[in-house]
């Protein structure tokens, strides 16, 4: 049962908890620079130096589907100084039938909990709310008492926001299972085993903290431009399983900031593929995205990095998540 967000105040009150007074997103409170930038250097996987690269010319491919996700989680009550955070999370798959997106069969998932330190509140609180509805100890191994509300507060969003991961993860890992084409997903490639070594699952990262670039070759990306991308590199994470990545510019960058319109697409390393495969393959999933750029994702202030069909995602999302 999906339940809103008034609705997860009043429980708190019935459990016994405190009312939160405010009821803005923690999506929308947090610091923007809370992870530092930094510069990474990438093993290449093509030949050569970081440079860029033509694509070539439009041959008509384009990508069959978009995922994305969204979430939105606030102090729903307090006891004492300790948050109690409701979230609510969804995914949605849209497919491309006849140029109209529609939503995939299944291609729709949501979730709302509670979110609270079960260590941290009174027994008779925590029956209450779990007697209510879903709600997820925060607590770790170790069952902390006395952190900083506002630690708790960041565990609760963190939470949160894997939640919404793990709902783009299993859609993904849906899609990997019985490709119907490219499946283009807003973000890193999902830490899904199956979904990694996909060949129809791209991924496009909008926001650029780490840069995946050697520091002297920082002007390649600067003088990018539409139609080109960059030399093929490799970025691992602890995470999940290693995957190819690259830049390309969506739009024309000219007398704006040096990263406008710049996107970092990631794709499968398939196992034994040549290097020239993995050029071509490069190449045409670029064209891909860069096909996606009309019609444009206005009014959306990230239009210039933001694929229609990701905006079309959102107002789903919006329309069924409130």
């Amino acid at each position: 049962m999906i339940q809103p967000f008034h609705a997860a105040q009043r429980r708190c009150v019935a459990a016994g908890a405190l009312p939160d007074g405010g009821d803005r997103p923690l999506e929308l409170q947090r610091d923007a620079s809370a992870d530092p930038p930094r510069l990474v250097e990438a093993a290449r996987l093509e030949a050569g130096p970081f440079t860029a690269r033509p694509i070539g010319e439009d041959d008509g491919a384009r990508v069959a589907a978009f995922l994305d996700g969204r979430q939105d989680s606030r102090v729903a009550g307090h006891v004492g100084l300790v948050p109690i955070v409701w979230g609510h999370v969804g995914a949605v798959v849209r497919r491309r039938v006849d140029r109209q997106l529609h939503t995939w069969p299944a291609g729709l998932r949501q979730r709302s909990a509670m979110w609270a330190p079960r260590a941290a509140v009174p027994a008779a609180v925590w029956d209450r709310l779990a007697a209510d509805g879903d709600v997820v100890d925060l607590t770790t191994d170790a069952p902390e008492t006395l952190l900083h509300p506002m630690a708790w507060t960041d565990r609760a969003y963190h939470a949160v926001q894997e939640a919404r991961e793990e709902l783009e993860r299993g859609l993904a890992d849906a899609w990997a299972g019985a490709p119907e084409g490219v499946l283009y997903v807003d973000g890193g490639i999902p830490k899904a085993e199956r979904v990694a070594r996909s060949p129809d699952v791209l991924g496009v990262v909008k926001s650029h903290r780490s840069l995946y670039v050697p520091a002297d070759a920082l002007a390649v990306l600067a003088a990018l431009v539409p139609g080109q991308r960059t030399t093929a590199f490799e970025v691992q994470s602890a995470r999940r399983t290693a995957v190819a990545s690259w830049y390309a510019r969506l739009h024309d960058a000219r007398g704006r900031a040096p990263l406008f319109g710049l996107v970092r697409l990631e794709a499968a390393m398939l196992e034994g593929e040549a290097p020239h495969s993995l050029t071509e393959r490069a190449d045409r999933l670029t064209r891909m995205v860069l096909a996606e750029r009309t019609p444009l994702a206005l009014p959306d202030p990230r239009w210039a990095v933001m694929a229609y069909g990701i905006r079309d995602c959102e107002q789903v999302l919006r329309a069924v998540m409130g």
